[in-house]
């Protein structure tokens, strides 16, 4: 595969990352919002917990989209798949498990 084919993938696979943080975030938002009409009336651990669950997702999503669109401008400004920490090349297999990390294993 050359180099623009491979650059092509990458950016594919994280629009799709993107795009999934995007649905997990509005998904969490939901919850949130139906959740404290339910605290309300509902102060068991069990609503608290509920409530605490789809805050940590919402946040979650949040990072990762965070991650994403830092990935994509790294592969807009030519540095993709460079470690931000010592500038060594991040090999192709931990971009294919994480593609919007930043650091290689060593780094991170």
């Amino acid at each position: 595969m050359s180099a623009p084919d491979v650059i092509e993938d990458r950016r594919t696979i994280l629009l799709a990352l993107a795009e999934d943080a995007r649905r997990q975030a509005a998904e969490a938002a939901a919850d949130i919002e139906t959740l404290k009409s339910q605290l309300v009336g509902d102060a068991s651990a069990d609503a608290n917990a509920e409530y605490q669950a789809a805050l940590d997702r919402l946040a979650a999503a949040h990072e990762t989209r965070v991650e994403v669109e830092a990935a994509l401008e790294r592969l807009a400004t030519g540095s993709y798949g460079v470690c931000q920490v010592c500038g060594d090349q991040i090999p192709a297999e931990r971009l294919d498990l994480r593609p919007q990390t930043p650091t290689c294993v060593g780094c991170s």
